[in-house]
């Protein structure tokens, strides 16, 4: 064994979390919110309808709960209960 005695190499692993949105991440849950709905291809008209649900404010953020989902540091989404 020629790697014997030696660390062997470790397998990088990506980190996940969950955790409690901040106030100033309203701005980028708001993009998630319409990144997220663009995937099903609406009509371009429905987001101005979409609008008023699909952003999240400062003060959303503080009188509910949401949970933002980050991988590797970047949050890439969230859920409000």
């Amino acid at each position: 064994m020629e790697n014997q005695g030696a660390p062997l190499p470790r397998k990088q692993t990506k980190k996940y979390m969950i955790r409690s949105a901040q106030q100033d991440e309203a701005q980028l849950l708001t993009e998630i919110s319409f990144a997220a709905k663009g995937y099903w291809n609406y009509p371009e008209e429905y987001y101005a309808i979409w609008k008023n649900e699909l952003t999240i404010t400062p003060e959303y953020i503080e009188n509910n709960d949401i949970l933002v989902y980050e991988h590797d540091g970047t949050a890439v989404g969230y859920y409000a209960i």
